[in-house]
C-alpha cells in the first residue's frame, strides 16, 4: 500500500490562450504525480454522455486559475473536493451533458484543510458550491448516507482525456473499492488509479440497489492508487444545504428507502413539498410521547410542530455495539437521548457534539430518543441513525 505522501491532488492548473473568435482551450498539463507512473488514467475514456448531473468546475483565487470536476445533487448545490474549494474565491460551473447550463458559485463549504499538493489524511476532502442560479434536470442524483461494501465496483467521472483538461466528461473503468482507513485515509475509499489532474472532485458512482448513487469524489492518487472522499461521512451537512437552498423538485428525488429494502409514502401516498429534499423514510405517526416511540433501525425524515414531540427507540444487542445518531434541522430542534438501566429507570445520556451521539454500548440496553423544538416552530428534519 502507499504511504500517505505519495497521494496527490487531482486538480489542476489551467493555461488558457484565448483567440478572437475562438473558444479557449487547456494547454497539456503538467504530471501531478511527480513522475510517478500512472497505471490506468482515463486515457480514451468513454463519453460520460449520460451522466447529465457530471459538470466541470473552474476556479479562481489570488495564484491563477484551475481545473476540477463535480455534480449538481440540487438545483443550486454542487458537490466536489474541498480541496477545489478551499483557497479559492470563484467558482464557475458548467453541465456540457445538460444544454451547457451554467452558474456562478456564491458561497461555499468545506472543512478540508489544505496541506499543499498532498491529500490531508486527517480531514474528509468533500465540498459543496452553491451556485447563483438553478441548474435543471429532470432527475438529480442520489448521494449515498453511508459506506458502501468494501469490493463494490465504482465508476470514476472526470473532465480530462489524454492528459488534457477538457470541456467535456469521460468515464473511466470500473474499479473496486478498498478501506481508505489501511492506507492511513480514514475519510476515504481507495482503488486503482483512473483519474488524472483536472478530475478531482469528479463524482464516483456504484450501482447499488437502489439505483444509480454517488458514493465519493475524486481526491487524488499517485503510484497506481488513488483516494476518493466518501460523501456518507458529510451525508447530514450536504442534505442540510440542500434544504437551506431551495431543496429539490417535486418528484425529482427517488422514493424515500424503507429498512430492508423497498419503498415508502407518508399517508395520501405523496411526499410533501417540503419533505423531498429527503430521501429516507418518513417518521411513523404517532410517536409523539415516549411509550409510542418508533423503531428504528436506519434514518429518518420528519417534522415537529408547536409543541409536538417524535420519539425513536432502538435496542442494543450488548456491549460493544457501536451507534450513532444526530440530527439536522431547518431550524432549532434539539436531540434528546435516553437509556434505560439497570433499575428500569431512563437516563439522559451527554451529546458528545451539537444534536449528536456517537459512543459503544455498554450492553444490552433499550434507548429512545426524542426531538422536540423550543420555540414551538414548524420545521423539519433528517435524524441520521447506524448501529453496527
Amino acid at each position: 500500500m502507499n504511504p500517505v505522501s505519495t497521494f496527490r491532488h487531482r486538480s489542476a492548473p489551467l493555461f488558457v490562450l484565448t483567440v478572437s473568435l475562438m473558444a479557449a482551450c487547456a494547454e497539456p498539463l503538467p504530471d501531478d504525480s511527480a513522475g510517478e507512473q500512472v497505471s490506468e488514467p482515463i486515457i480514451n475514456g468513454t463519453p460520460a454522455n449520460g451522466y447529465l448531473e457530471a459538470a466541470i468546475i473552474d476556479m479562481t483565487s489570488a495564484a491563477g486559475r484551475s481545473a476540477c470536476t463535480g455534480s449538481v445533487i440540487a438545483p443550486r448545490v454542487v458537490l466536489t473536493a474541498g480541496h477545489c474549494i478551499a483557497g479559492f474565491t470563484g467558482f464557475t460551473v458548467t453541465l456540457p451533458n445538460a444544454g451547457g447550463q451554467t452558474a456562478t458559485g456564491t458561497r461555499s463549504w468545506t472543512d478540508y484543510v489544505q496541506t499543499g499538493r498532498t491529500v490531508n489524511p486527517n480531514t474528509l476532502d468533500v465540498g459543496i458550491i452553491i451556485v447563483d442560479r438553478d441548474l435543471r434536470l429532470d432527475q438529480y442524483p442520489r448521494v449515498q448516507p453511508s459506506m458502501i461494501a468494501i469490493g463494490t465496483s465504482v465508476t470514476n467521472v472526470g473532465r480530462v482525456l489524454n492528459g488534457r483538461v477538457t470541456t467535456s466528461l469521460w468515464m473511466g473503468r470500473s474499479v473496486s473499492v478498498e478501506d481508505g482507513a489501511r492506507a492511513g485515509f480514514r475519510f476515504a475509499y481507495v482503488s486503482q488509479e483512473i483519474t488524472q489532474p483536472g478530475d478531482s472532485g469528479g463524482p464516483v458512482y456504484a450501482e447499488l440497489p437502489e439505483g444509480r448513487t454517488i458514493v465519493g469524489v475524486c481526491s487524488g492518487g499517485g503510484g497506481g492508487r488513488q483516494i476518493m472522499g466518501r460523501v456518507d461521512m458529510a451525508y447530514a451537512r450536504i442534505q442540510q444545504l440542500i434544504m437551506e437552498n431551495g431543496g429539490v423538485p417535486g418528484g425529482s428525488m427517488p422514493p424515500p428507502s424503507m429498512p430492508g429494502g423497498g419503498t415508502m409514502s407518508p399517508p395520501g401516498g405523496s411526499t410533501p413539498p417540503s419533505m423531498r429534499w429527503c430521501a429516507d423514510a418518513i417518521e411513523s405517526e404517532p410517536n409523539d410521547v415516549q411509550t409510542s416511540a418508533e423503531t428504528i433501525a436506519t434514518s429518518r425524515c420528519g417534522r415537529v410542530d408547536g409543541g409536538d414531540q417524535d420519539w425513536f427507540q432502538w435496542t442494543s444487542p450488548g456491549a460493544g455495539t457501536p451507534y450513532s445518531i444526530a440530527l439536522v434541522t431547518s431550524g432549532d430542534a434539539t436531540l434528546s437521548v435516553f437509556r434505560s438501566n439497570e433499575t428500569g429507570a431512563w437516563v439522559r445520556l451527554p451529546n458528545t457534539s451539537n444534536n449528536a451521539i456517537e459512543a459503544t454500548a455498554s450492553g444490552a440496553w433499550q434507548y429512545r430518543a426524542a426531538i422536540s423544538s423550543p420555540s414551538g416552530q414548524r420545521q423539519y428534519y433528517s435524524l441520521r441513525f447506524s448501529m453496527r
